[in-house]
């Protein structure tokens, strides 16, 4: 099982915005069936604002399956938006 784990820190013009939208372009992220579950967060409106803002969380049975989700239309159309959104990003995929 392959976690995958992938954070980003979003410009500070039209934030909430911003953050809305990449939260509906997440929202179908789960249904791909190349993922065997997992979700999207936002950071806590409590927690320190230098935290990141939107965190992906998603379980994959293979490497291939990542693979086919990295390739996948919807993913594409979320990555694409956040991209031009984004002040930074942090990945980690590792075993289960």
């Amino acid at each position: 099982m392959i976690q995958h784990v992938c954070m980003f820190k979003l410009q500070q013009d039209d934030h909430e915005a911003v953050l809305q939208k990449a939260l509906e372009l997440a929202e179908p992220l789960h249904t791909l069936s190349s993922t065997k579950g997992g979700k999207t967060v936002v950071n806590a409106s409590c927690a320190p604002e230098n935290n990141y803002d939107l965190c992906l969380s998603y379980d994959f049975e293979t490497i291939d399956d990542l693979n086919a989700y990295q390739n996948d239309p919807i993913h594409l159309t979320f990555k694409n938006y956040v991209v031009e959104h984004m002040v930074s990003r942090a990945c980690i995929d590792y075993e289960k």
